[in-house]
């Protein structure tokens, strides 16, 4: 899986994780954890667009942005790496015997097997930290 699991992205836009507009080359869940990609393709019309893909067939474009407000950002490591505040934090995230871990300092915060999800646990424990 190249993204969050569907629980996963649930958990992160509960708790206040961005969900940025649609872009070519982003991941959602819509529905009941039906994944979709944006990607560039050619619709029944042969037009070349940015176009949401689901199970292999154009559902529409990104100009139907309504589709969007009831589905849900499967972010990737990157994202969630990105909106980790680095303020006087330091983090790796490295591999060893297929686990991915994040570490805060010399505290481990998080580790999963799935890169995506270990990302995903560190945001998340960082809000509750937060939160205290």
């Amino acid at each position: 899986m190249n993204t969050v699991s569907f629980e996963t992205a649930k958990r992160l836009k509960e708790a206040g994780f961005p969900q940025p507009d649609p872009e070519f080359g982003q991941f959602w869940y819509h529905n009941a954890g039906s994944q979709i990609a944006i990607m560039e393709s050619n619709d029944a019309g042969g037009h070349i667009g940015k176009f949401i893909r689901f199970f292999g067939t154009v559902n529409g474009s990104l100009r139907e942005k309504s589709f969007f407000s009831v589905s849900i950002f499967a972010p990737t490591a990157t994202d969630i790496l990105k909106e980790i505040p680095f303020v006087s934090l330091s983090f790796e995230v490295y591999e060893t015997r297929f686990e991915f871990r994040v570490w805060e300092g010399l505290k481990l915060i998080a580790k999963h097997e799935n890169p995506h999800e270990a990302a995903a646990l560190a945001w998340l424990s960082i809000q509750e930290i937060q939160k205290k």
